[in-house]
């Protein structure tokens, strides 16, 4: 057997090496983050300019980002299925657009900076409590960094949110993987990562997530300030940046984030469309923020189709438009949503005859495995035990109690218009999507900024109209609530990082602890170090098999193959597998079942008694050459 080096990028090859790596490598990492982003702006307020959006954005950049980053994330998924994905293409296209905007990227870089300076002068005129909430923040924001800039453990990520971008990577090519239905999936959020990665680094992915997070912040802070007050804005953006799932989701390579990002730029431009009716501009960028944020996430179908309820009903009820004008407005907004998510559909129809694989159309075939994990989430629906737990269960998919205890109490304060038809919004979010989607918090995301603000306005509201003593009272509940356990679960997972960044723990170290989901480290470290190259690799026990580890092997999933191959005769089974080029196995015991034949049961997407695996009976496992064991997980060679 041909021996393999630990499979991760050069950077992380030098970490297992080297001390302080992660120290080393970050100014790489941030350099090609920064670029993105400059690169985004400057696209982004060329594109609003020459539409003449020029007066309405009223030098603002964050919407010039907003579109920046999506024009990026078109051109990465036009060059990505041409093969085109190769870092000098994109630094090149990046230094003509540089050089061919001086002016406009000395613009950028100046106003940056100058608002970066104005902020930190203003700390120091903070009144106390303001100060705090900066702290607060602050400490949430390094926390955060050091739990994000870390090699990829979880197990979404590492089958599906960075493993698919490092796979394009890899090949310098957006690839559809159908032993993976997720690879069928919208991608505009795992594109954006497969750019980053494209010109910096896979870590350089990760860092992105959380640079999506810091300007989240800023449109929410901008946002909330525009129509409540600066103090209200602090403490909405303090509130969200600490509920423990914003944290989950800037740790890991998520594109939750991504898609909360692109929702939020769409309902800050509805509601200043609102502001100025004939303005039209702002209502088509509202519209193609949410058509964005649909091919961002595929579960965000129902938060876009309640925002698109909601906006029908607002023009109706509020703003009193004739019911034609309302019909023909939704309807337009519709086809700009519409034709942004359309890519994705041309290409599943391309590749699958099914514009919506892998969900199955009338006519059309879709994914068995995707049926499967769409029955098996399907769970008793109680919307009084869902409202009970939203804000405490489980812990990681979280808001805290802030939300929960102040978001309503708007609603009983007169002259706070905004508020309230932000609370509605995001009441109305939350029953739709509970509707049409199961009980689980990450898929409510909207609604959290949203119903920090309503929170913020509450707490601002009450301290006003409140004494000396209970203004103390509420402010020691409010950083309470907001250390407990928001700041606490922040610090748990970035500190337990430290050693990793400063260089006092090798990455074989950290990987070997934190790496325990799915196959784990030590089975990723077996097979690079002892397998041929170039073999594909099955993994029993996994729908999804894990990638991001294996750079000279393609691991697949049982999802590559029917649910009954796994049951067929040993030998139609073994010349299959050697036709497409698996010689080797792993065997995950932990979502496997066996009876008194030694037979296994797959039963995590399965009804009882579960999938059939009939490999590893008496007559049948003389056909295989168990190489490696270890906690439950087997390597075996197949005969």
């Amino acid at each position: 057997m041909v021996p393999h080096q630990l499979s991760l990028n050069t950077a992380l090859k030098i970490c297992s090496k080297e001390k302080n790596i992660m120290i080393k490598t970050l100014p790489f990492d941030l350099l090609s983050i920064l670029i993105i982003c400059l690169i985004s702006v400057i696209i982004g307020k060329k594109l609003l300019s020459w539409f003449k959006f020029d007066a309405i954005l009223s030098g603002s950049y964050l919407f010039s980002f907003g579109v920046g980053i999506s024009l990026m994330i078109f051109l990465t998924f036009t060059l990505g299925h041409l093969g085109l994905l190769h870092k000098k293409l994109f630094l090149i296209f990046f230094a003509l657009i540089i050089l061919l905007n001086y002016k406009v990227t000395k613009n950028v870089i100046d106003y940056s900076a100058g608002k970066f300076y104005s902020l930190i002068c203003q700390i120091k005129n903070y009144p106390l409590i303001n100060s705090i909430l900066i702290v607060i923040l602050f400490s949430n924001l390094t926390f955060n960094f050091l739990y994000n800039y870390a090699p990829p453990t979880a197990d979404d990520e590492l089958i599906y949110q960075i493993s698919l971008p490092k796979y394009y990577h890899d090949n310098h090519k957006i690839i559809a993987r159908p032993d993976n239905f997720s690879s069928y999936y919208p991608q505009y959020g795992q594109l954006l990562l497969t750019l980053a990665m494209v010109v910096g680094s896979p870590l350089s992915a990760k860092l992105m997530v959380y640079f999506i997070g810091l300007f989240l912040l800023l449109i929410l802070y901008n946002f909330s300030k525009r129509y409540t007050s600066k103090e209200t804005a602090l403490l909405t953006t303090t509130i969200f940046y600490t509920m423990p799932i914003i944290t989950s989701l800037t740790g890991i390579t998520s594109a939750d984030i991504i898609n909360i990002f692109f929702l939020l730029l769409s309902v800050y431009a509805f509601f200043n469309w609102t502001e100025a009716i004939q303005e039209q501009k702002w209502f088509y960028l509202s519209a193609f923020f949410s058509g964005i944020s649909l091919g961002t996430r595929p579960h965000s179908y129902s938060t876009v189709g309640a925002l698109i309820l909601f906006i029908f009903i607002f023009l109706i009820f509020y703003k009193k438009l004739e019911i034609k004008t309302c019909f023909s407005k939704i309807i337009l907004y519709c086809l700009i949503v519409f034709a942004c998510f359309s890519p994705w559909l041309i290409r599943n129809l391309i590749l699958t005859g099914n514009p919506v694989y892998p969900l199955k159309l009338i006519g059309k075939a879709g994914d068995v495995f995707f049926s499967m994990m769409m029955k098996f989430r399907v769970t008793d629906k109680n919307l009084l035990t869902f409202l009970y737990e939203f804000s405490t269960k489980p812990i990681i998919w979280s808001c805290g109690v802030i939300i929960t205890a102040f978001a309503p109490i708007n609603l009983f304060f007169r002259n706070n218009s905004f508020s309230k038809q932000i609370f509605v919004l995001s009441t109305f979010i939350l029953l739709v999507v509970f509707i049409m989607f199961v009980p689980e918090q990450r898929y409510y995301l909207l609604s959290f900024p949203l119903l920090s603000i309503c929170a913020a306005s509450s707490i601002t509201l009450i301290i006003n109209k409140a004494s000396l003593l209970w203004k103390k009272i509420i402010y020691v509940v409010i950083i309470l609530a907001l250390l407990f356990p928001n700041f606490i679960f922040s610090f748990y997972w970035g500190a337990k990082r430290i050693p990793l960044f400063i260089g006092k723990e090798s990455v074989d170290s950290y990987l070997f602890r934190e790496h325990t989901v799915l196959e784990t480290y030590h089975i990723a470290k077996y097979i690079n170090e002892n397998i041929p190259r170039n073999k594909n690799i099955l993994f029993l026990g996994t729908v999804w098999a894990p990638q991001y580890y294996y750079k000279h092997n393609k691991t697949i999933g049982m999802g590559g193959y029917s649910p009954e191959f796994f049951g067929w005769d040993i030998r139609e089974v073994t010349n299959r597998l050697r036709r497409d080029n698996i010689h080797y196995f792993v065997l995950l015991r932990k979502d496997l079942k066996k009876d008194t034949d030694d037979n296994f049961y797959y039963t995590y997407l399965y009804q009882p008694p579960g999938m059939l695996i009939s490999w590893f009976n008496k007559r049948n496992i003389k056909n295989f050459n168990l190489l490696y064991e270890k906690d439950g997980i087997e390597v075996y060679e197949i005969k």
